[in-house]
Order: C-alpha cells, then sequence, then structure tokens
C-alpha cells in the first residue's frame, strides 16, 4: 500500500513536471526524458521511489520558481516597451507641433514676401521710386488718418512725396525729419484730392470725413447723377500731386449721397513704398 501511495504521489509529480515542461524551448525532448524516467520509477522499489519522489518535488519547486522568474522578466520586459513606446510617441507628437509652427512660420513669411513682391512690381510711369519700408504701427492715428515711417531725409525722403500700399495710393510725406516722415493719408480731413471715375469718365475732388474715418466724402464732381454704385476711383494726374491713374477705391451710393470707400485697410497695412512724382 504505501508502495503504491508513493507511485501514486510520483505520478502527480510526474504530471506536473510535465507540465511545467510544456513551457520550455526543447519541451519534446525533455518530455521524453521525463517519461523514460517514469518507467524505470515505476519499477523500482520503495525506497528508490522515495528518494525520486522528493527529486521531483524538488524539481517542480525549481521549475515553477523558473516559470515564475520568466512571467516576472516578460512583464517588466512590456513595462519597459510600453514605456519606450509613449516615449517615442511624445517625441513625435512634439517634432509634429515644432513642425507645424515652423510651417506656420514659412507661410507667414512667404505672405510677407507676397506683399512685397506685389509692391514692387508697381509701375508708376514717370515716377522714381525711393524706398520701400514698414510703418510704425504704434503711431497709427486713425481720427487724423495719418501714420510715420522709419524713413527721413537722410533716406532720400522729401515732403510731398507720394506713398503707396501695393497698387493702392495711400497719401503723401507732409512732414520730414532725418530719420522719420510723417504720411498724411488720403482719408485725411485735410486731404484734397483730384479723381476720376472710371466708368462715368467724371472728374471731381474728394476729401477726408471729418469724422475721422476712412470713408471719403466729395467736395465736387461734374454731373453727380451719372456716378455709377462700385465705380473703381483713381487720380486725374491734375495738380502735379499724384501721377494719373492711381487706383483709390470705388464709389458707395447712399440714397442721393456718394462717398469714395479706399481699397486699403490702414489696420491691415504692413509695407509701403515712397514715390517722387517727376
Amino acid at each position: 500500500m504505501p508502495r503504491r501511495i508513493k507511485k501514486h504521489g510520483i505520478l502527480i509529480h510526474f504530471i506536473q513536471a510535465f507540465g511545467l515542461l510544456l513551457h520550455f524551448k526543447f519541451k519534446h525532448y525533455l518530455a521524453l526524458v521525463v517519461c523514460v524516467l517514469f518507467v524505470f520509477i515505476i519499477n523500482t522499489n520503495a525506497k528508490t521511489a522515495e528518494y525520486m519522489l522528493s527529486t521531483l518535488r524538488d524539481i517542480n519547486w525549481r521549475f515553477t520558481s523558473i516559470l515564475d522568474l520568466d512571467s516576472l522578466l516578460k512583464h517588466q520586459k512590456q513595462k519597459i516597451e510600453h514605456a519606450l513606446f509613449n516615449k517615442q510617441v511624445r517625441k513625435l507628437q512634439s517634432e509634429n507641433d515644432l513642425l507645424k509652427d515652423r510651417v506656420s512660420s514659412l507661410e507667414l513669411l512667404e505672405n510677407e514676401n507676397k506683399r512685397l513682391r506685389d509692391v514692387l512690381e508697381v509701375k508708376l510711369g514717370h515716377s522714381k521710386l525711393i524706398a520701400t519700408t514698414t510703418l510704425v504701427r504704434s503711431t497709427l492715428d486713425f481720427s487724423n488718418q495719418s501714420f510715420l515711417i522709419p524713413l527721413g531725409t537722410k533716406d532720400g525722403i522729401e515732403s510731398g512725396n507720394f506713398v503707396m500700399s501695393m497698387s493702392t495710393l495711400i497719401g503723401k510725406i507732409t512732414d520730414v525729419t532725418d530719420s522719420f516722415s510723417m504720411v498724411e493719408m488720403i482719408s485725411n480731413k485735410n486731404s484734397k484730392t483730384p479723381i476720376l471715375f472710371s466708368e462715368s469718365n467724371q472728374k471731381g475732388v474728394i476729401t477726408g470725413n471729418i469724422l475721422g474715418k476712412s470713408m471719403m466724402s466729395i467736395l465736387y464732381v461734374d454731373d453727380e447723377d451719372i456716378v455709377l454704385d462700385g465705380e473703381i476711383v483713381m487720380t486725374t494726374g491734375d495738380g502735379s500731386i499724384y501721377p494719373h491713374g492711381l487706383k483709390i477705391g470705388k464709389t458707395v451710393r447712399n440714397g442721393s449721397d456718394i462717398f469714395i470707400e479706399p481699397s486699403y485697410e490702414l489696420s491691415k497695412i504692413i509695407w509701403v513704398t515712397v514715390y517722387k512724382y517727376n
């Protein structure tokens, strides 16, 4: 009876050992060896069976410890791989955000370059281009419709030079120092500009709005009734201030009243070009 119990215990531990072996790389070879040992053990005496039972217990314990360690190592490996993956993802996200910022900066630069190309491509016949610059934004005076530019007599600027933004007339230089010049816009209330209506072919004179707005009023027109809504308004060339054909804006009718809406938006002007009219 004890021999049968011992061999029954050996069978149990053998099955456990056999199951544990299935986790190893050379499991088929190891399983075969264990089977041979099992056949050998079954046919041995009680003392040998007791010794083999003890050995199998020890083997089971060691295999179990190895598998536990292997499982722990796999878990740690997965944690490390997950952490490295997250770190790589964060790095890629950071690089992607940086690339987006660079693309955005390049788009802004391209827009600025386009504006500058548009400014430099304006051709004005008998007018001489003196300089292109940005306006001093802190000096923008919406009530008086004027601003400063960081150019003066040392840059060749003179009082009476006219100023454009791209293909639109902005105004003229009124005061000049060594390093700065004041630009009085055509929408200034003191400005008086001879104009031509492009479709009705009427001549007139416009001035700035006394309320300090960009919209300009008509002081005089040959025949106001035939002036159309939305007509392009340009300079006549009279008065030796501005050359003929500079774009100013378009007409806006409000009942019997006609106003001139300039083609520029003061708040959006970045580059301006100063010309001398010969």
